[in-house]
């Protein structure tokens, strides 16, 4: 019994992993391992006091793998699957879905500062307001939105389980529908109401949209812990 005391208070008197200590003491390779294994742990929503406590377990680990001439890579394969292992072992599943609107405005923001910036771009290069397609700032909201929807829908489809999938024939054709119907009120608002928000937009114009979604984007991310544009869409929790 006295032998477990003295155990046990020697590990809470042993000094704790200095991880700046031990970072500059990775190779590139693992610098790079690390770097992009906090960078999938914080965007899964890992706290400060989660994320330290994988690195005091891992990068001792990491270190002694290096010696031995052995890549973190090679040891615990890509840094998204060690966090993903990580966070479900310790009762945090990654990206924990969000509310739907939540990831349709996200994903919104995202592709109006995709289509503010490629339409910027391209009016800067047109000879004429004829070449210019870009259109109002209501038409490319109600096309970037309405893409997010479809995404997020999209995304929610693939995590169902696939015996309680709608169809997705039925799926593809509404959706067709959909987009030639938001594509002809985008048209028609641009070529028949004459606002400052309808009228096709200067370039600078453009890129001031995109620059302001983009921060929009990168903000609700940070908040709400979102996953990325492309990232596969996680498991409900049972």
């Amino acid at each position: 019994m006295a032998e477990k005391k003295q155990n046990k208070e020697a590990q809470e008197q042993a000094p704790a992993v200095n991880i700046d200590a031990l970072l500059p003491e990775l190779s590139n390779k693992n610098s790079d391992y690390v770097f992009k294994l906090r960078k999938f742990v914080k965007e899964a929503g890992a706290t400060d006091a989660q994320e330290q406590a994988i690195l005091e377990e891992f990068l001792p680990k990491i270190l002694k793998d290096q010696h031995e001439g052995k890549p973190a890579a090679q040891v615990y394969g890509a840094p998204s699957l060690l966090a993903d292992h990580i966070l479900k072992s310790s009762g945090k599943k990654q990206g924990d879905k969000q509310p739907f609107w939540i990831e349709t405005i996200d994903l919104g923001f995202s592709f109006l500062a995709i289509f503010s910036l490629i339409y910027g771009v391209m009016s800067f290069f047109a000879k004429n307001s004829k070449q210019d397609a870009s259109g109002g700032l209501v038409s490319l909201i109600l096309m970037s939105f309405f893409a997010a929807v479809v995404f997020t829908y999209f995304n929610r489809w693939l995590d169902m389980d696939k015996k309680k999938r709608p169809n997705m024939f039925l799926i593809i054709i509404a959706g067709v529908a959909s987009v030639l119907l938001v594509s002809l009120v985008s048209v028609w608002l641009t070529n028949n109401v004459d606002t400052i928000v309808t009228r096709q937009m200067p370039a600078i114009a453009q890129l001031i949209v995109a620059a302001l979604s983009y921060g929009a984007h990168f903000y609700l991310k940070r908040r709400f812990h979102l996953r990325n544009m492309f990232q596969t869409a996680p498991r409900a929790r049972k």
